[in-house]
């Protein structure tokens, strides 16, 4: 019960903190269980900025990374890959950026089939399978989410993106904890210039367009959203463009270790966040009650929220408990589920009308568990 209470502290803290500030993804006040301090130390400010010269995206390195070029045979015959790289040997973390150009236009299968090609070469490099794939999918890009684990222990995380001719390789190989502490989630996140390329394969916009009335202020509503389709592992979800992502690894008190995800958006100039979350652990044997009970009073003190409402499901199959609870300033609508193979959380904050507007419920409603 303590390591579960531990747990659920800091995976309620971040949730509300990332709704702190938009964009506000490393908050260096939430350290992640198991990761030393070392890690979380760093100075971003002093990162290099560099850039994809035929794409326009820019990223960043801890220190001026190591540029070369080289050929690969693949399907469309030999192509040259440009990279740049760094390794950090004191946590034993390479860096990489790896680009190559593609034809202009590519929609659908043809990116599909790009991304497998990309997935089986790194696969048989580094003698390891996938065990993540994630596609999301941009107003101006294409990308998949991939994580691949080999021996001895290790893990390779990576960003495929596919954006105006050119296929770009985010990557970092390490072990845990270092391959999900807060350096490597920054060097992934902070990829720059996607939403500003021409449209590869979609019309649509990334931020969120909205309905005008004849009369008062604009109010958006579900239907004219443009919905992202979220998958993972656990959940599937929708959110109104492309979430930011957390993942602690969190060792329990027998040495085993499981995962807190976490994945969350905010909608521009609207008072209106959503995340959804999953700790991957064991909970067969866990009373539903007092995990909902720990779960919203943890809430309640970190917000000094008092609960509005409560009511349970009856046609939902797993132990569920939805709460509304008020703040000075904001409102939350929480709905939390209790699963043998995890514990569920899916929020929305903003104000009263927003979190009873139709796109909190079609966020809300659209959450589906994955046993």
């Amino acid at each position: 019960m303590k390591i579960f209470n531990c747990w659920l502290a800091c995976l309620l803290i971040f949730c509300l903190n990332s709704f702190a500030q938009e964009g506000d993804f490393l908050r260096e006040d939430i350290i992640p269980l198991s990761v030393p301090k070392d890690f979380q130390a760093f100075d971003t400010s002093k990162w290099v900025q560099s850039s994809v010269p035929t794409a326009n995206i820019g990223y960043k390195f801890p220190v001026p990374p190591s540029f070369e070029e080289k050929q690969i045979y693949n399907s469309k015959g030999i192509q040259k890959i440009q990279s740049a790289s760094y390794t950090d040997l004191v946590f034993n973390l390479n860096y990489n950026v790896q680009y190559r150009a593609l034809s202009s236009g590519m929609k659908g299968k043809e990116i599909d089939a790009v991304f497998n090609e990309e997935i089986q070469r790194l696969s048989i490099n580094f003698g390891g399978y996938p065990t993540i794939k994630k596609r999301i999918g941009g107003a101006s890009y294409e990308e998949m989410y991939l994580e691949i684990s080999f021996k001895p222990d290790k893990i390779l995380r990576c960003r495929l993106i596919y954006a105006q001719g050119s296929l770009i390789n985010f990557y970092i190989v390490g072990t845990a904890p270092a391959i999900f502490s807060l350096p490597t989630s920054y060097f992934l996140d902070n990829i720059s210039g996607l939403e500003t390329t021409p449209s590869a394969s979609s019309n649509s916009t990334s931020n969120p367009t909205v309905s005008k009335k004849k009369k008062g202020k604009e109010k958006p509503t579900a239907k004219i959203l443009t919905w992202v389709k979220f998958t993972s592992k656990e959940f599937n979800a929708e959110y109104p463009y492309k979430p930011q992502e957390k993942i602690y690894k969190i060792e329990d008190g027998n040495a085993n270790f499981y995962y807190s995800k976490n994945y969350f958006t905010r909608l521009s100039g609207r008072n209106l966040s959503m995340v959804g979350s999953v700790s991957t652990k064991d909970y067969s044997y866990a009373n539903p009650e007092t995990q909902f009970v720990i779960a919203i009073d943890k809430i309640r003190q970190e917000t000094g929220a008092v609960i509005e409402s409560e009511k349970t499901f009856s046609y939902i199959r797993f132990n569920n408990r939805e709460y509304i609870l008020k703040s000075k300033k904001d409102f939350y609508r929480i709905r939390l589920y209790l699963t043998p193979a995890g514990f569920f959380q899916v929020m929305v904050k903003g104000s009263l009308e927003e979190i009873n507007s139709p796109d909190a419920d079609y966020f809300i409603q659209n959450f589906k568990i994955n046993d």
